[in-house]
């Protein structure tokens, strides 16, 4: 019975030291900023009101012209 046990704790580690999908991996800046800007709805919104906001400078500049 000690064999069976040994054996299965021995394959449980073997197949636990194995698997190294739970590494962790090294990130970028960029990557970082680019999984963070993704992830955050609000900066979504601040960029379109930015770009709603300069589209009506441009469309106020050109009407004086």
């Amino acid at each position: 019975m000690q064999v069976l046990q040994r054996l299965l704790v021995g394959l449980f580690v073997a197949a636990a030291l194995g698997k190294s999908d739970f590494a962790q991996t090294a990130l970028t800046w960029q990557q970082v900023r680019d999984k963070f800007e993704a992830a955050n709805p609000t900066l979504g919104a601040g960029r379109v009101g930015i770009d709603e906001s300069h589209a009506q400078e441009t469309t106020a500049a050109s009407e004086m012209d």
